[in-house]
């Protein structure tokens, strides 16, 4: 069953109480550089040294565990299809669980003292006036106290939700909730010694574009028929922490069997990798005299790979790759996208467009079958497909107010806002990187002028053979460079002087 904690680990949190303060030196030659949520926490600390203001990280809850998980880096220390497990184990209870890639565990021989620290803490809550945390103070990170509806818990603010509300971790249970900034209280010093006593986890060698709702589903079942309680083998340091999980009391029953991914096909492997060969010959022009058959490539005459293409599940993806470079805009036609500005300028290729055109339409037709989208995935940089009486769209998250969601259309450019309900999870077989050249053809304000903009968009309104050039030795997207017409050669030139 495995080994359980050493003695000497196991009444870490009286120690922690008993820890004193530390004592600041003199010396405050630090470069501190104001502004964003930590300088502001940093502030915070100085004013009010009576509260904390930023939680320790939970390394230090599992010291015995993270030691061992930390002398054997190599990542195939504990494999991840054992029937037991090769690293010592703990026993844990799991009060948050989503799927193989989003759940939380709870030490067990935490729990006596987890319940004292929360009795002590609803006591000295419900006796104290403890100060609100003012609108200013709530930053990323900041750490809070709050009532649930039944106890005072401790918490942590993970995003914030407009002006009034505020996604909070529960830091000692490893949920998050939409809260009320109104009821956000300060942390007592003593309170904020003790580290989050939940441990944010994921399976090892589970996918998260492997999972659809059917095996979602399986997890969340298998999780409650364990009664929420599982062995646990630490195999990383980083959170969220790599772990295998094991049934409590059923030796030999890895929970990740059912979630693992099959191995490939052998026939199937020597299929791909025969056509993707045949791909890079033909982008060479190696073999010119086959170009007819390019129609033919993402096809095959393999019946047994086709039959396992079809009988893959439908999957989904929560983020999408990276938007193509325009360093790869040579000798191709350009057509000019979006301009929200002269620093965002959205370039497509004619095989984006179409590309665009064909997704676009697929999703349109499959819009009834499309699942929506979990809350818990509403989070910036999500994607998802946005439908509205226009049509289906690719789209990234870019921010979430009270009243709406803004989007950005990957494939277009622009923006949009949508309400919860016009949001869907994207299925894997729509996972292209963005269909759009992201390019900036300067490095000034973010914001330019909006009559400098309404010129750039004149100039560029009827342009024809548009060509782009990338800066040198800038690699970051979005691409820097010229951007020039068959009648300007720089044409933010001509918009400067106009």
């Amino acid at each position: 069953m495995g080994r359980l904690p050493t003695p000497e680990h196991a009444d870490w949190g009286d120690d922690v109480l008993k820890r004193p303060d530390v004592v600041l030196s003199g010396c405050r030659d630090l470069v501190v550089v104001p502004g964003g949520p930590d300088w502001v926490l940093r502030e915070l600390d100085e004013q009010f040294p009576d509260y904390c203001w930023k939680l320790a990280g939970t390394s230090s809850i599992a010291q015995y565990h993270f030691s061992n998980a930390a002398d054997l880096n190599d990542r195939h220390a504990a494999p991840s299809k054992c029937d037991e497990p090769t690293l010592p184990i703990f026993h844990a209870s799991v009060p948050f669980f989503y799927s193989p890639t989003d759940f939380s565990v709870q030490p067990k021989y935490l729990d006596e003292y987890r319940n004292k620290m929360c009795a002590e803490l609803n006591e000295v809550y419900n006796t104290e006036d403890v100060p609100h945390l003012l609108l200013e103070q709530i930053v990323l990170g900041v750490a809070c106290v709050f009532f649930n509806g039944n106890n005072f818990v401790r918490g942590c603010v993970r995003k914030m939700a407009g002006t009034n509300f505020a996604h909070v971790e529960l830091c000692d249970y490893g949920l998050s909730q939409l809260i009320s900034t109104a009821i956000l209280k300060r942390m007592k010093k003593r309170f904020g010694k003790v580290p989050p006593m939940a441990l944010h986890c994921r399976m090892k060698d589970v996918q998260i574009n492997d999972l659809d709702g059917k095996k979602v589903d399986e997890f969340q079942q298998l999780i409650e028929s364990c009664g929420r309680i599982v062995r646990v083998e630490l195999t990383s340091v980083v959170e969220p922490y790599v772990v295998n999980l094991y049934h409590p009391t059923v030796m030999g029953m890895n929970l990740g069997k059912l979630f693992y991914r099959r191995p490939e096909d052998e026939q199937r492997e020597r299929s791909k990798q025969r056509k993707w060969l045949e791909h890079l010959r033909r982008e060479a022009n190696e073999n010119d005299s086959d170009v007819e058959k390019d129609e033919d490539y993402w096809s095959s005459g393999d019946e047994s790979f086709q039959e396992h293409i079809e009988e893959k599940p439908i999957t989904l993806v929560r983020r999408l790759p990276k938007a193509p470079k325009a360093c790869r805009l040579f000798n191709t036609k350009i057509t000019i996208g979006h301009i929200e500005n002269a620093s965002n300028i959205f370039l497509h290729d004619e095989w984006q467009l179409a590309r665009r055109e064909k997704i676009q339409a697929e999703l349109q037709n499959q819009a009834s079958k499309l699942l929506p989208l979990p809350r818990t995935w509403l989070e910036p940089e999500t994607a998802c497909v946005f439908v509205d009486s226009a049509g289906a769209y690719r789209g990234l998250i870019e921010e979430i107010t009270n009243e709406y969601i803004e989007l950005i259309l990957c494939d277009h450019g622009r923006y949009a806002k949508a309400a919860p309900g016009q949001l869907f999870a994207l299925p894997e077989h729509y996972g292209d990187e963005p269909q759009a050249y992201p390019i900036t053809l300067h490095q000034r304000s973010i914001y330019p002028h909006p009559s400098y903009t309404r010129v750039l968009r004149d100039l560029l309104a009827d342009a024809e053979e548009l060509t782009f050039t990338a800066e040198r030795k800038y690699n970051r997207l979005p691409m820097r460079g010229i951007l020039r017409t068959s009648k300007y050669p720089d044409i933010l030139n001509i918009v400067e002087e106009t």
